[in-house]
């Protein structure tokens, strides 16, 4: 899947995205059937309706995709998964003077500097005064959508976003990532 066997480099490299005549004589009709159902599981199971459900409990624990070593990226299992890290967040956003950086006007990031491992679910204890007050944990800070490009390497989406609605909100995400607080 995604850049390993016989797709690497390979999976939509300037043919589309739907299936193509021939496809069955290359094997690639399966494989981009399988791409297609890991971004509709990326989308609708790791939802933030889906993830505020299920994160509690041992259905999302551990569901790793083993094309995260691929992308993002191996990494190994923290050696005590329960050590409690804490963290301070300046939501704290100023108006930059004239054009946006790089004309981004999306929410600023704040990093956390931690990572969540794939198949990792995490929770984050927050203040009673910023619940429900539009904030939420994005898990995997790379957040282009690559739906409209012609070669494809990765899923079209490999992040998730979780709202914070509650003191403690639990997070997860199949790829791991980077644990950032959009503000």
């Amino acid at each position: 899947m995604f850049v390993g066997g016989a797709t690497k480099g390979q999976l939509y490299h300037g043919k589309g995205r739907e299936l193509q005549e021939g496809d069955a004589d290359y094997d690639k009709g399966m494989h981009r059937t399988m791409f297609h159902v890991y971004q509709a599981a990326m989308d609708e199971v790791y939802s933030d309706e889906m993830i505020h459900s299920c994160a509690g409990t041992s259905l999302m624990k551990g569901r790793a995709w083993e094309t995260a070593g691929w992308f993002p990226g191996a990494v190994s299992p923290p050696a005590d998964p329960g050590v409690v890290h804490t963290r301070t967040i300046n939501g704290s956003v100023t108006v930059p003077y004239g054009k946006p950086p790089a004309f981004f006007t999306g929410p600023e990031r704040r990093t956390t500097g931690l990572y969540l491992v794939p198949g990792g679910v995490g929770s984050v204890t927050v203040p009673a005064s910023v619940v429900g007050k539009g904030l939420s944990i994005l898990v995997g800070a790379h957040t282009s959508d690559h739906v409209n490009k012609d070669t494809s390497k990765r899923l079209d989406r490999v992040f998730t976003t979780v709202a914070i609605n509650d003191r403690v909100t639990r997070f997860a995400n199949p790829l791991g990532g980077g644990v950032c607080v959009p503000c």
